[in-house]
């Protein structure tokens, strides 16, 4: 019989084994429980156990039935994970590791490791408007698994990387103007606006999110 904290779980006969038998193999047993083993001996008038049982506990193996992580988004560069134990842990827990990837670039974000009591933890540092996929693995002595990926994006936030317009096609009353795209969007660009200071006072111009240049009427 085995357990996984010394109460029993269940009696199993292996079998009747022959007079010359001295060693069985017995299979199909759980990962790192603890099992007793007791010998019978019987002849024509009877049989008799072993006074004493044989203790042994099988070897830790890699967890199974990793569980999803919940992840939620908080910013637009941080996210709040948290994980439960895996279904079977199979031994004992060593470490918990986080797997984060930029799913786009398919570039991996350092690696987080937590010791057996942590179950919650922020990551934080990423990018803005970003898909990225995160893993929980679980490490045992016996090994480790890895659970399902959860994809997640991180909210916008506002463009940088955006430099000045440039003129062209100068005359006496008017001129165009043209840019180019933020270098990080940081998310979905719903409009530009140009922005004239001159003797007329500040005026302002709205243009769609597609243009890249706009005639300005002075």
């Amino acid at each position: 019989y085995g357990s996984g904290h010394g109460a029993l779980i269940s009696t199993t006969v292996i079998g009747n084994l022959a007079e010359s038998t001295t060693r069985h193999i017995v299979a199909n047993l759980l990962p790192f429980q603890l099992y007793s083993v007791i010998l019978n001996a019987e002849t024509s008038a009877g049989g008799v156990n072993t006074t004493r049982s044989l203790p042994v506990r099988t070897f830790e193996a890699a967890p199974s039935g990793v569980s999803n992580l919940t992840v939620s988004v908080t910013s637009s560069t941080s996210l709040s994970v948290s994980w439960r134990d895996p279904l079977r842990v199979n031994g004992i827990v060593l470490q918990f590791m986080l797997l984060v990837e930029d799913v786009a670039l398919g570039r991996i974000v350092p690696s987080l490791q937590f010791n057996s009591s942590i179950y919650r933890t922020s990551v934080a540092n990423l990018l803005p408007y970003t898909m990225y996929s995160i893993q929980l693995q679980v490490t045992t002595g016996g090994g480790s698994s890895t659970g399902e990926k959860v994809v997640v994006r991180t909210l916008q936030d506002v463009p940088s990387g955006l430099n000045p317009p440039l003129s062209a096609n100068i005359t006496s009353r008017r001129f165009d103007a043209y840019w180019s795209e933020p270098s990080s969007p940081n998310g979905i660009i719903l409009r530009y606006e140009l922005v004239l200071d001159g003797p007329q006072g500040v005026r302002r111009f709205p243009v769609g999110p597609s243009a890249r240049s706009y005639q300005i009427a002075t």
